[in-house]
C-alpha cells in the first residue's frame, strides 16, 4: 500500500501514519544533535579565529616591542597555553564542520558535494581551513624563530 499523504481519518497502525510517527521521531531525536554540533562547530570557529585576531593583531605587536629575552619568555609562555586551544579549537572546526555537512546535514553525494552551491561553499570552507590549519603550526616556529634570531 502506497500512503501519498496522511489524512485525518488514518487509523493508528496503518502504514501512513507510523510512517510518519517513525520520522517525526527521527527527527525529535535528531535535531538536538545537529544543534549542538552546530554550536560547538559556531563557538570554535569563534574561538579560532579570535585567538589568531588577538595573537597577530595585539599580542605579535606587543612583543615585537619588548626586549629579545622578555620577549621570548613572553611568546614561550603565551604559546604554552595558547597553542593547544587554537589546535583543538581549529580540529574541532574540522571534524564537526565534516559532521555537520554530511552525517547531519545535505552531503551525501559527490553530485550533491560538487553539483549545489551547498557543497561547493562546504567544500571551500574545508580545503581553506585545512590549508590554514597546516600553515598555521608550520608557519609559527619559522616566523617566530628567524625574528627572534634577527633580533639578538
Amino acid at each position: 500500500m502506497k500512503c501519498r499523504q496522511s489524512t485525518p481519518d488514518s487509523k493508528p497502525g496503518s502504514p501512513c501514519l507510523s510512517g510518519m510517527v517513525s520520522k517525526r521521531l527521527e527527527f525529535s531525536l535528531v535535531l538536538p544533535l545537529l544543534l549542538v554540533i552546530q554550536w560547538l562547530h559556531i563557538l570554535a570557529g569563534i574561538t579560532w579565529f579570535g585567538g589568531y585576531l588577538v595573537l597577530d593583531v595585539v599580542l605579535w605587536p606587543t612583543l615585537l616591542r619588548l626586549p629579545v629575552k622578555q620577549a621570548k619568555m613572553t611568546s614561550d609562555l603565551i604559546g604554552k597555553f595558547a597553542g593547544p586551544v587554537m589546535a583543538t579549537s581549529g580540529t574541532l572546526v574540522v571534524l564537526l564542520g565534516i559532521i555537520r555537512g554530511t552525517v547531519l546535514g545535505p552531503i551525501t553525494s559527490f553530485s550533491f558535494l560538487f553539483g549545489s552551491s551547498y557543497g561547493i561553499t562546504w567544500l571551500v570552507a574545508l580545503v581553506v581551513s585545512v590549508i590554514l590549519i597546516i600553515w598555521g603550526a608550520g608557519w609559527h616556529d619559522r616566523v617566530i624563530g628567524s625574528v627572534w634570531g634577527e633580533m639578538a
